[in-house]
């Protein structure tokens, strides 16, 4: 039986609550990517991108064919608050802003 195949890839932005510029710690961004690159990974999702600058964060990856845009910014949601529960306290009390943007990307 033929199978359609589809490569969706998304571009994602988080950006920080008022747009307060606590990414700006190496260390710190470097756990941020590995953690978004791990959720990623976990969903099923392929990572390609993962960048920003000290106020918000760009994710550019191939979405799962199992898991909804939804799932992806859910699990985006909950663990990025655990970090910043956890790890970056020292941050200023970093909180994601209310809302995500999610488009398609030109391949």
């Amino acid at each position: 039986m033929a199978q359609s195949l589809a490569k969706i890839l998304l571009h994602t932005v988080f950006s920080t609550k008022d747009r307060r510029p606590f990414l700006c710690d190496e260390p710190l961004l470097e756990e941020l990517h590995r953690t978004l690159g791990g959720i990623l990974t976990k969903l099923d999702c392929q990572p390609l991108i993962i960048g920003g600058v000290e106020d918000h964060v760009h994710l550019l990856f191939a979405h799962s064919r199992t898991a909804t845009v939804a799932d992806v910014v859910k699990e985006f949601e909950t663990r990025l608050l655990r970090l910043a529960e956890n790890q970056i306290a020292h941050a200023g009390g970093l909180r994601m802003a209310g809302a995500a943007g999610v488009g398609l990307a030109d391949s």
